[in-house]
């Protein structure tokens, strides 16, 4: 007899380990009717056995003169030795001095193999409705009001952020832009303990098919680009991406494009003068932004009496990022539609087991170009070298007696094809004899 999977149940919450006040409430609608919401951890019940955590200080749902926050937090670190409700932001929050609200995901709370799970909700509960409902006040009431958020929680931001329109301006680092686009295992992970009814069919080739019915069975947002138009957007956008993190071609990319940003420089792209993505060094790969860039950001992007676009060139010119760092012309951007002006430049060039690329006249990583290497034995793949590695060269691995099949896949710093080819190596036990090994 077939039965229906059992729910999640949440892992039990540490509410004293926050050190504040905790306030009780028996919904969503109590909470949002009080005359008076006191600073402190909001347990807030959302039914069927579920509740939502909220930390709030500086008395956010009333009118304020200063910036008001709302901040969303990522993936959790060493989730396997932490306990929800996970909530970030309290230091920046302080060393502002405004007012803000820290919003815990409790999908996060469901399994201690969830570490990330981008506020979008499960089966227990829709939590983005939930939380719109919770932040919506906040947007009637404050004049300046920031939803802030890094990868994960920069898709939070983002989502809430859109929903919210004009009402509403983001912040957002590294953001992911489409749940499903992320590190599989991670994505799974949650929909397994998120959407236990489908949990066997995340072992399956087209898993994302079964998520991304789930998703839309139940009406939750699991992609900003699907879920929006160009038009629905929030007040002010600050979209900050790494330059070298591959979450430019999977999700800033598609955002990009979806909401018609134009290139004006090396690594800047806007709709108009407050809707801006920037591409800076902030480091390698995925970083989140030193505290103190975020704060000075913060600043400069909620004064009103600068545009966005003004105050991306004045952190630029003051390098709120590490000037030893900067390279602008090895920022992504597209170069495609150079057509053989780039092909031409490109070169691979094989010496014994390496392989390398070049770019002729221009610098290393131009318009973050970057390379794949793939090698294969009688059509069965045995080694590859990813694009984000960035890396041009490649060692052909060993295999003795076996002709190695080399691909080589060029691409621009928005992931267009630049220049392909395939290389054939001879066997290595002949190779080896050749090279004196």
């Amino acid at each position: 007899m077939n039965r229906d999977p059992l729910p999640p149940q949440p892992q039990a919450c540490n509410h004293e380990a926050h050190r504040v006040k905790i306030h009780e409430w028996e919904s969503i609608a109590q909470f949002i009717s009080a005359a008076a919401k006191p600073d402190g951890l909001h347990v807030i019940d959302t039914g069927r056995d579920t509740h939502l955590d909220i930390l709030t200080s500086g008395d956010p749902y009333r009118p304020a003169s200063k910036p008001t926050l709302v901040i969303f937090n990522g993936a959790v670190t060493k989730r396997d030795e932490r306990v929800p409700p996970f909530l970030s932001g309290r230091g920046i929050a302080h060393d502002t001095g405004w007012p803000f609200v820290a919003i815990s995901d409790p999908s996060i709370g469901l399994s201690k193999d969830t570490s990330i799970a981008w506020y979008a909700g499960n089966s227990q509960v829709n939590l983005q409705r939930e939380i719109f409902r919770l932040i919506r006040p906040l947007s009637r009431v404050q004049k300046n009001l920031w939803l802030v958020g890094g990868s994960a929680g920069g898709f939070a931001a983002l989502v809430f952020g859109h929903m919210l329109g004009s009402a509403a301006s983001v912040f957002v680092w590294n953001a992911q832009t489409d749940v499903l686009e992320y590190s599989a295992g991670y994505v799974k992970n949650y929909v397994k303990n998120s959407f236990p009814e489908i949990a066997g069919r995340m072992n399956e080739y087209d898993w994302k098919k079964y998520a991304r019915n789930k998703f839309r069975r139940h009406n939750y947002i699991y992609s900003i680009q699907e879920a929006f138009l160009p038009h629905q957007r929030p007040r002010r956008i600050l979209y900050l991406q790494n330059h070298n993190d591959w979450h430019v071609i999977s999700h800033c990319v598609p955002y990009l494009n979806s909401f018609n940003y134009k290139r004006l420089g090396d690594g800047l792209y806007a709709q108009d003068e407050n809707h801006v993505i920037w591409f800076p060094e902030i480091g390698n790969g995925h970083p989140a932004p030193h505290k103190d860039a975020i704060l000075t950001i913060l600043k400069s992007v909620s004064a009103p009496q600068w545009s966005l676009l003004d105050s991306v060139e004045i952190m630029e010119a003051t390098g709120v990022f590490p000037v030893n760092q900067r390279s602008p012309l090895t920022r992504p951007r597209a170069i495609h539609h150079w057509g053989k002006r780039i092909s031409d430049r490109i070169r691979i060039e094989e010496s014994g087991r390496k392989i390398t690329v070049t770019l002729k006249d221009l610098p290393l990583h131009y318009g973050g170009v970057s390379v794949g290497f793939a090698s294969y034995v009688e059509g069965s793949r045995i080694d590859r070298q990813l694009y984000n590695s960035g890396l041009y060269e490649y060692t052909v691995p060993i295999k003795d007696h076996k002709k190695i099949i080399v691909r080589i896949l060029v691409q621009d710093g928005f992931g267009n094809p630049l220049k392909s080819e395939t290389i054939e190596v001879s066997s290595y036990s002949e190779l080896n004899s050749v090279d004196g090994a």
